[in-house]
């Protein structure tokens, strides 16, 4: 891929987007997140407000992999994008992306329109009694969006903006990089894997999936015992990693 690639939209502010790695390596802009990934907010001449993610350096298979042989994290972020939107699926426009040349990968960035909206993290998680209507509202959208043939490659709470407009709730994806888009409509395997990842609150998750297989026509009480067996796999995986992590 190029060094720089710019959605048409925002091609004015091509110059000042030139800037952005070298700003964001000198800890310039707002810092919005530090941790695997960090993001930053910087705002453009014009007012324009971009959220920029400079992903991880990773491994040296996956350098070589990113520069010759499939797209980088911050390439399908900024080309998901488009697609989504294509699809009539929210998700923050993309301005850039953002790879620097070399034989192997190096850095890279992803910049797009910042959105103000909050995760669904604080009021499905947190609350004593989660909002059943706000439940049933992201069980209707998952659907949809899997109907699509969208599937979110860490789909959880976070990744999950809302809002309410004209009486209903919309929903804004975000951090779609390891997603994938499959030609025919998921089958039920697929499904079920993809919402595994969405919380680990017990009856948050089966008053999800209670109203998911609902809507699929399936056994819903049996598609709830499914989910808890797939739910406790995925913890204990995810634990063993932690602990190998640590080692």
């Amino acid at each position: 891929m190029n060094a720089l690639a710019i959605n048409p939209r925002f091609a004015a502010l091509a110059p000042w987007l030139e800037t952005l790695p070298h700003a964001f390596a000198c800890g310039q802009g707002t810092l919005l997140h530090e941790g695997r990934n960090e993001v930053r907010l910087f705002c453009a001449p014009d007012g324009t407000e971009v959220v920029v993610k400079r992903f991880k350096r990773p491994n040296l298979v996956n350098r070589f992999a990113y520069r010759w042989v499939r797209a980088s994290k911050a390439r399908r972020a900024f080309d998901f994008a488009s697609r989504l939107l294509a699809m009539g699926v929210d998700t923050p426009e993309a301005v850039f992306c953002h790879q620097r040349p070399g034989l192997l990968f190096s850095d890279s960035h992803f910049g797009a329109l910042r959105c103000s909206h909050p995760d669904l993290y604080a009021p499905l998680n947190l609350s004593p009694t989660f909002d059943t209507a706000l439940a049933n509202a992201l069980a209707d959208f998952l659907a949809a969006l899997h109907a699509k043939g969208f599937l979110h490659g860490d789909l959880n709470l976070s990744n999950i903006l809302f809002h309410h407009a004209h009486g209903a709730v919309r929903f804004t994806l975000i951090d779609t990089n390891r997603s994938h888009f499959v030609s025919a409509p998921p089958t039920r395997e697929q499904r079920m894997a993809n919402l595994v990842r969405l919380t680990h609150r017990r009856d948050l998750m089966a008053h999800v999936v209670r109203r998911y297989a609902t809507l699929m026509h399936w056994n819903a009480e049996q598609a709830v015992s499914e989910m808890d067996i797939r739910l406790t796999a995925f913890e204990r995986r995810e634990q063993l990693r932690d602990r190998l992590h640590r080692l």
